[in-house]
């Protein structure tokens, strides 16, 4: 499990 990292360059949120 890899650490919470920031939502301004999130993997998860770079398709968005």
């Amino acid at each position: 499990r890899a650490p919470p990292a920031p939502a301004t360059r999130s993997p998860t949120f770079s398709a968005g």
